[in-house]
């Protein structure tokens, strides 16, 4: 169910309708408090989407707080070199990019190619690309 609220949210803004993915995002926030413990891998995930949705919607401190929040749990919850983790980070990077904030979105940049190469290790034929995922948020 919290990866159907999520898919739909990234789902109806890539279509315009982000109005709409921002309800989704409150429900699939909704969901991972009420169907997992506190500051789960699930509500990272979650507040992640919502983050998106808010700064799509215009709403850009709020998704940049929501987002941050996700990233502190996110980092704590998943190692280093989970794919995961690095796709959070890119698409924070892209809203640092969107806010005109190039020193810290090249810092973010900088974190992610550290952890890919570290993840190269462990990651051999991963079936999520860090550089394709780069390449959506833009």
């Amino acid at each position: 169910m919290l990866s159907a609220f999520i898919t739909l949210t990234y789902a109806r803004c890539s279509r315009g309708h982000c109005d709409e993915g921002l309800m989704n995002a409150k429900q699939a926030v909704d969901f991972a408090q009420k169907n997992s413990e506190s500051e789960s891998v699930a509500d990272g995930f979650a507040l992640e989407t919502l983050g998106f949705a808010e700064w799509k919607n215009g709403t850009k401190q709020d998704g940049e707080k929501a987002m941050l929040q996700a990233l502190q749990i996110l980092r704590t919850k998943l190692a280093p070199a989970d794919p995961r983790l690095a796709g959070a980070m890119l698409q924070y990077r892209a809203y640092l990019i969107e806010a005109n904030r190039p020193a810290e979105a090249q810092e973010i940049h900088e974190e992610v190619t550290r952890m890919t190469r570290q993840a190269g290790v462990y990651c051999q034929g991963c079936a999520v690309s860090v550089n394709s995922l780069s390449n959506a948020l833009r």
